[in-house]
């Protein structure tokens, strides 16, 4: 159930939320017709592509997406750069310098407390934190094992995960230097690039440097993208509904009626997650909504998931309790964090630890804590 919930809370809603901005700000599309229109693609390729079919769309938009984002990486350091890639790079760190100066700092990183942005970065714990995170999602999430349990044999498996651990190394390029570059061109009112938002910056820059044919492929192959992650939650969810929930109960059910019981259920995830993207736009910027519902949910999964690797006392109850806990705790700072202009007017100065806006590594630890302690 936990599961399901952080589907709505962190993969569909996020998905279709993402494809509408892509589309609003490359193809000037409502938001609305992007979003839904993703989402209705997507359940038609499900229902005849399947799990194979999502297997397939990926092998034929990674490529893609790979090679237009490094062209727009590439491109958007000659536009910054006047022409010259060196240039461009030397101009996206001078304005990321020149915003960190704007704080008092020259630096990156922040370590120190008396640092105006620790507490929005605390130090170390952008490590632990980002960690964590990144054990309970490659390691935990249905999403991720279901794809590798999709694999041939365990020998395929094995290469397949090992793969994808290499490939992590590239969103840095993919997306994260591209973000400063498009910063760093908005920032300069003659390079003629605007973009709305910061969620607006690939489908922006992807807009402005790209040439017509390469923009349309690059195009084609994030839709892809989208769809083929959306369409592995929709199996995700069909999977995990109706073997952990329905099949159990009704053990007499047909493969036909398990079916269309997982079609049901996928969808009622689906409406939840279009339901809660208002609220999730009213949290601040994609990327930081994302992490923070992240780290709400992570820890306590991850401190079961530890403490019943290397302790042999743990019982699937104990387990359970541990998850339960944690969970309860990070969903009542989420709905803190939804009223917090609401409470932050109230006298509350007992919780105000629990009420003030924190980033979303800041308090990973705590949550940590909950997990394992309560196991």
């Amino acid at each position: 159930m936990i599961t399901l919930i952080s589907y709505v809370l962190t993969k569909v809603s996020v998905t279709a939320f993402t494809g509408g901005i892509f589309m609003e700000s490359l193809l000037g599309l409502p938001f609305w017709y992007g979003a839904i229109g993703l989402v209705l693609l997507t359940g038609v390729f499900t229902v005849f592509g399947g799990m194979k079919g999502v297997m397939t769309l990926s092998k034929i938009q990674t490529p893609i997406l790979i090679v237009g984002s490094f062209l727009v990486l590439f491109l958007g350091l000659i536009a910054l750069g006047g022409g010259s890639v060196a240039q461009g790079w030397t101009s996206m760190l001078d304005h990321a310098k020149s915003m960190n100066e704007g704080h008092g700092i020259n630096h990156l990183m922040h370590f120190e407390t008396g640092d105006p942005l620790y507490d929005k970065f605390p130090g170390v714990w952008v490590f632990v934190g980002a960690a964590i995170i990144g054990f309970w999602y490659w390691c935990t999430d249905q999403h991720i094992v279901q794809r590798v349990l999709g694999g041939k044999n365990m020998k395929e498996m094995r290469r397949g995960t090992i793969l994808a651990g290499y490939l992590k190394i590239l969103p840095v390029f993919m997306f994260l230097i591209p973000g400063m570059i498009a910063v760093a061109l908005a920032a300069n009112p003659e390079s003629g690039f605007t973009m709305g938002t910061t969620d607006e910056a690939f489908g922006s820059m992807v807009k402005f440097v790209l040439p017509a044919g390469v923009k349309g492929i690059v195009t084609v192959g994030f839709i892809c993208a989208l769809v083929a992650s959306l369409a592995a939650f929709f199996n995700s969810c069909a999977t995990l509904y109706t073997v952990d929930f329905y099949k159990p109960k009704h053990p007499e059910a047909s493969e036909k009626k398990l079916v269309w019981i997982g079609r049901v259920a996928t969808w009622m995830v689906v409406v939840l997650g279009l339901v809660w993207i208002p609220i999730m736009m009213g949290l601040g910027s994609l990327y930081k909504y994302l992490q923070e519902v992240q780290s709400l949910l992570a820890p306590a999964i991850v401190g079961v998931f530890v403490m019943g690797i290397f302790s042999k006392k743990i019982t699937p109850k104990a387990g359970e309790a541990g998850i339960i806990v944690g969970f309860i705790v990070g969903m009542m700072r989420l709905i803190a964090n939804i009223f917090k202009d609401k409470l932050n007017t109230l006298d509350l100065t007992e919780i105000d630890w629990f009420i003030q806006t924190f980033y979303h590594f800041s308090r990973m630890g705590i949550y940590f804590y909950y997990g394992i302690t309560s196991v």
